[in-house]
């Protein structure tokens, strides 16, 4: 990616955990089988977190779920030389 480009992720957070979903995940899917869940009073839905791991978790009336995207500015990775030289605080 090049410096100063802008790369998104998804985050979903249920209850006190904080999954990063995997990218190109179904993610009105996932918020389906939520929602199903929810209605059902309670199951478990599962979905892939990155890097493709398996995560079932259990989803009841009183969850709390957050879906959110978060964006990330790759920072410029170019070195900055500082001048050469012998410098006084006073010069500066």
């Amino acid at each position: 990616m090049e410096s100063g480009e802008r790369s998104s992720r998804t985050i979903m957070m249920i209850d006190d955990s904080r999954f990063q979903l995997e990218e190109g995940a179904d993610l009105a899917g996932v918020r389906a089988r939520i929602e199903a869940a929810v209605i059902a009073g309670g199951g478990f839905v599962d979905f892939a977190a990155a890097g493709s791991l398996p995560i079932a978790v259990l989803i009841t009336p009183h969850s709390r779920v957050v879906i959110a995207t978060e964006r990330e500015i790759v920072a410029d990775a170019t070195v900055i030389e500082p001048p050469a030289g012998l410098y006084l605080l006073e010069d500066i």
